[in-house]
């Protein structure tokens, strides 16, 4: 879950670098979990146990794909700065 929203800001960021806009959808759940102080459990933060999935699923596709077995090396679909980003953000 972290890391799917870790990867989500990064791809957020690229998308706002490159074209100047990303989805409004994709920004709230992040925005709002800067608010979330005090939750019961870790997805609370990001909307519920399963609605969390919804809420990160650009985040997770991209995770998904950076770490993907078959395509290590060939991360053809991931935008090398959102790579950049997130390994940024991690370090």
């Amino acid at each position: 879950m972290a890391l799917s929203a870790l990867f989500q800001a990064a791809e957020l960021v690229s998308a706002l670098a490159k074209i100047g806009k990303a989805s409004a959808d994709d920004i709230a759940p992040l925005m709002e979990s800067i608010l979330k102080i005090s939750v019961d459990q870790p997805e609370d933060i990001y909307g519920g146990n399963e609605a969390w999935k919804n809420n990160l699923h650009l985040g997770r596709k991209v995770c998904l794909s950076a770490i993907d077995k078959v395509n290590i090396g060939q991360a053809k679909n991931i935008d090398p700065n959102t790579l950049r980003y997130a390994l940024s953000i991690c370090i």
